[in-house]
């Protein structure tokens, strides 16, 4: 662009049976702009395009939570589907940890966005996104942390679409079709294991465009 940036749009797949997509009249999506450069040590480095930051609103911060092993804390202060959240979580015991986004009260829907540290992946799985159409698979990409490096997520909801940006070095994403009334609900977990969570700020995310 004029600032000399190199920014891609990835394509997300549908996922829906091709009755639904002919009826709908459409398919897939493109996401949102990611920015790609080389790192220092030339491998390649991605980030949603800072622009983003223009539809945030509704601020809330919290730091310094402990989730134990094995266990699941939700947030009732921070809903959504439309929502963009940035966390900062720290590897300690557990093999695996992350957030839940899209949560109905009684579980049986929800999408989970974790970190394998046994796999060394950051992965998003829709196996539990809807009770109706949609992927029923997990998502991985290979993450490496270094020694002390804690994960750093940008989860963006947008209704039907979550993407997940992790340590400016990976990337996935999955479009959703959750059909309970309630589905706005973000949780976090860890898995054999205590997690610990720097921070977490989320934000209402405003539409592109007022129609």
């Amino acid at each position: 662009d004029d600032q000399g940036r190199r920014i891609m749009w990835a394509w997300i797949f549908d996922g829906r049976e091709s009755v639904s997509q002919k009826t709908s009249m459409w398919s897939g999506t493109m996401s949102l702009p990611r920015v790609l450069w080389l790192a220092e040590d030339k491998t390649l480095r991605m980030a949603p395009a800072e622009e983003l930051a223009l539809l945030r609103c509704n601020a809330r911060r919290i730091e310094n939570l402990t989730v134990q092993a094995d266990a699941e804390q939700p947030l009732d202060e921070v809903r959504g589907d439309t929502i963009e959240l940035s966390i900062e979580m720290i590897e300690n015991s557990a093999t695996q940890f992350g957030v839940k986004v899209c949560c109905s009260p009684d579980g049986k829907e929800q999408t989970s966005i974790f970190y394998d540290a046994v796999e060394k992946k950051i992965c998003i799985d829709t196996t539990r996104s809807s009770v109706g159409e949609g992927p029923k698979s997990i998502e991985s990409g290979p993450l490496v942390l270094n020694s002390g490096e804690p994960l750093r997520l940008r989860v963006f909801v947008d209704r039907s679409v979550v993407e997940v940006f992790a340590n400016d070095r990976q990337a996935v994403m999955r479009r959703i079709y959750p059909l309970c009334t309630d589905k706005q609900g973000v949780i976090l977990f860890s898995r054999h294991g205590v997690t610990k969570v720097k921070s977490l700020e989320v934000w209402d995310m405003a539409p592109t465009n007022p129609w």
